[in-house]
């Protein structure tokens, strides 16, 4: 759920680790990422994000 994503977020910014733009491969930068098109999806679901 998008709660969820949030939570695993913040956590990995509790634990210092680093978030997209330190490293766009990270985990919590894969979550970010996936909760961003999660929310964007429904406004603009036919166009790419």
């Amino acid at each position: 759920t998008v709660i969820k994503k949030l939570n695993a977020v913040s956590e990995a910014q509790f634990d210092d680790k680093p978030i997209g733009a330190y490293d766009p491969n990270s985990e919590a930068a894969k979550q970010f990422m996936d909760l961003a098109k999660e929310l964007l999806g429904f406004a603009v679901e036919t166009e790419a994000i």
